[in-house]
């Protein structure tokens, strides 16, 4: 009866397994699904940025069209980048890439390092944001107290003027 028992509990441990490795498995094939949109995607970005390039406008309006489809472009690229590095990272933990007799160059260590450089860079990029903003605002608040200025009158000099 014990020995009924134990091969059951074997019998449903080995579904179970079965079943989170297929679970695995479709997680995977979603997020290579999800690779391939983001693809189509990014060739879609270049192409609209290649074809804003081969015109002949040049107004801010063309520029502005540019610099979005660029945007999208490098956006799709790390999109990208991304989610092959999850798979990577997936397949190496789960031994499927050393399964395969092959090995990819992927060193699982650095997803850590890999995330905390992608946190920096969106860090630096806001600051660079909110460095721009204040420049502009100096540059706003200059202008704005030039065309106050008052002429100095006849016969003074700005060293006169100074304290």
């Amino acid at each position: 009866m014990v020995e009924v028992q134990d091969e059951e509990n074997q019998h449903r441990r080995a579904n179970d397994v079965a079943e989170e490795a297929q679970a695995e498995n479709e997680r995977l094939l979603k997020a290579l699904a999800s690779v391939d949109e983001r693809v189509v995607k990014l060739l879609r970005f270049a192409s609209a940025a290649v074809r804003q390039l081969a015109s002949e406008d040049n107004s801010d309006d063309a520029q502005d069209a540019f610099a979005e489809q660029f945007e999208g472009y490098v956006t799709a690229i790390n999109e990208i980048q991304g989610l092959l590095r999850r798979i990577f990272r997936r397949l190496s933990k789960s031994g499927i890439l050393a399964a395969g007799g092959r090995s990819i160059p992927y060193n699982v260590n650095l997803a850590g390092d890999e995330k905390d450089l992608e946190l920096a860079t969106r860090s630096v990029g806001l600051m660079l944001g909110e460095i721009e903003d204040a420049l502009a605002e100096v540059e706003k608040t200059r202008t704005t107290l030039e065309a106050l200025r008052i002429p100095p009158m006849e016969g003074t000099t700005d060293a006169m003027l100074m304290p």
